[in-house]
């Protein structure tokens, strides 16, 4: 039964860190398509009537510049992602924390974190430095 339930559990953390993967990868292109997407609509709304804006010829000249700029930047961005240039770089918000708990000397604050961390790894790394200012 306990091993049903493990097995369970197991599955459902691999099927949420692949979801958060997927997300970290993933969401900056559809950030830019967006982008693009919104950029062509302007530029369709601006040569063709339609009920939901309509567009005198001075504004039109300007709907189109900005069409123009954010096809131009979703376009951009979709290279950039596509060359890696859109990744991550340095420390997670997560590791930057996790070195914060373990540079902290206030044992109050300390356990405060152990005790109401959502983040189970800073919990124990909160209550392994209270261990190890209890030694000393």
């Amino acid at each position: 039964m306990e091993t049903n339930e493990q097995a369970q559990e197991q599955e459902q953390e691999q099927a949420e860190e692949i979801q958060r993967t997927f997300f970290q990868i993933y969401s900056p292109l559809m950030i830019s398509l967006f982008i693009l997407l919104t950029g062509i609509f302007f530029l369709l709304v601006s040569f063709m009537e339609n009920p939901i804006l309509e567009v005198s010829p001075p504004g039109q000249f300007y709907l189109v510049a900005i069409a123009g700029i954010f096809v131009c930047l979703g376009i951009y961005y979709s290279v950039l992602w596509n060359r890696g240039g859109l990744r991550r770089k340095g420390k997670s918000v997560e590791e930057i924390r996790k070195e914060a708990v373990e540079n902290l000397k206030d044992p109050q604050l300390l356990q405060k974190i152990a005790l109401e961390e959502e983040n189970e790894e800073i919990q124990e790394i909160a209550k392994k430095r209270l261990d190890d200012m209890a030694r000393k």
